[in-house]
């Protein structure tokens, strides 16, 4: 019996390493005493299929027959489409796939090292240059509305290009509406299912509106026929504003942030509007804690119960696979703009007192197995291909397989309009944003 201050016997250390070899006969003889090691190899995959990635790891490391199970590719294929979704899967690139097994492809997934640009052709008719526009994916259609461009005029026309499979192509725009809603900008449009959703914005006058829009024609094949914007009579609006974020919070709500008043002063009030209501009405929700006030933000909708407020001075945020979201662009506090991209996993985070805030994980690697496959809070990307130009508040929208971002438009740096005396101008290209391995 040793006591707590004497050092072991040699023998008694030789003892306590033999009993800690995984695979050796002592633990292969334990293990037969273990009732999951009496299951077959597909009753012990059905079941890893069903584990977190932590666990898998973890289960893994109790022998080697566990170890080699752990490691199968058909395995790693399912877990692969669990966590990505079949979809992004099947869009991811095909090199990876031909030199990597699954598991590392999961593990190339989980951290894209960089995303590549192209610059798309948009064929002859093209929205004019903007910024502070809308920009959404409605039914495998981009749609743009409104913004400013050259000469403080605030645009109110509506145009949508189609998705096709031939993507890499280029797109074909379709103007489909002009005049309704009143020109503007800043204003926030959200999808909800096919419909999508309108709320204020500023006008040429600089006076900032309160009226909801809707428009149910963006799914039909023949949007140019059936594409209609509606007001929609409310109970019950939030103040006017505009540069406010805006996102979908499920069971058909919206959900708005933040902005600038009438007043000019920044907002930091949170409004809710649910589409299935009779009569329809906004609902001011008042919460023990908020962010600070602020415009030129973003409100993202990760799933469930959870969104994400980030930032302010028109950067873009665009949920992706695995219920991350891509950071471009924007303007620091000096308002020098941006053209880098992030990527923020709020998976990775966890709640911390009171707050919503989020902080980096405090889970601790066991392993450096372990610590390959542990999400990252935020992950900057290398760029290729040919960057746009550093940009604030442009359009962005996902992709449906939500493996690349579309990015429309925007605030730039250059020579290239009337505005050059004040150092900016309005940009007209649209360009793919796809992350790779």
């Amino acid at each position: 019996m040793e006591s707590w201050g004497q050092q072991p016997s040699r023998e008694g250390m030789e003892i306590k390493a033999k009993r800690t070899v995984p695979g050796s006969p002592e633990k292969e003889s334990r293990d037969e005493g273990c009732i999951i090691s009496l299951l077959g190899v597909d009753q012990l995959l059905a079941i890893l299929q069903l584990l977190p990635v932590p666990s898998i790891l973890s289960f893994g490391m109790a022998c080697h027959r566990f170890h080699s199970i752990s490691n199968m590719d058909s395995l790693w294929a399912a877990i692969c489409r669990r966590d990505w979704g079949s979809r992004v899967v099947d869009a991811w690139c095909t090199s990876a796939r031909s030199k990597v097994g699954w598991k590392q492809l999961y593990c190339h997934m989980l951290f894209p090292s960089a995303a590549s640009w192209q610059r798309m052709d948009q064929g002859d008719m093209i929205p004019a240059p903007r910024a502070s526009h809308s920009m959404n994916n409605v039914a495998g259609k981009i749609t743009v509305f409104g913004g400013g461009c050259d000469g403080g005029r605030h645009l109110d026309d509506t145009w949508v290009a189609s998705l096709s499979e031939n993507i890499l192509d280029g797109v074909a725009w379709q103007q489909v509406s002009i005049g309704t809603p009143s020109g503007r900008f800043g204003q926030s449009t959200i999808v909800v299912g096919d419909v999508l959703v309108l709320f204020g914005g500023i006008n040429d006058r600089g006076i900032r509106q309160s009226d909801t829009w809707i428009n149910k024609g963006m799914h039909v094949a023949n949007t140019e026929e059936r594409s209609s914007w509606q007001l929609l009579e409310v109970a019950q609006a939030p103040p006017p504003r505009g540069a406010h974020a805006g996102c979908y919070a499920g069971d058909r709500k919206v959900v708005i942030f933040g902005g600038i008043g009438s007043d000019g002063i920044r907002l930091r009030d949170t409004w809710m509007l649910d589409l299935s209501e009779a009569p329809v009405s906004w609902h001011e929700v008042v919460t023990l804690e908020s962010p600070s006030a602020r415009s030129g933000h973003t409100l993202t909708w990760i799933g469930g119960k959870h969104m994400v407020l980030f930032g302010g001075r028109g950067h873009s945020a665009s949920l992706i696979f695995g219920g991350r979201i891509l950071i471009f662009g924007g303007e620091d506090a000096r308002r020098s703009r941006k053209g880098d991209i992030w990527v923020l996993d709020p998976n990775a985070g966890l709640e911390v007192e009171r707050g919503t805030s989020y902080t980096s994980t405090s889970y601790r690697c066991t392993s450096f197995n372990e610590y390959k496959f542990t999400r990252r809070f935020w992950k900057r990307l290398k760029q290729r291909g040919r960057p746009p130009g550093k940009r604030s508040f442009h359009g962005a929208c996902t992709m449906d397989s939500s493996h690349a971002v579309f990015i429309f438009g925007g605030m730039i740096d250059g020579e290239l309009s009337l505005a050059a005396a004040l150092g900016l101008g309005f940009d007209d290209g649209l360009y793919m944003l796809q992350l790779v391995p």
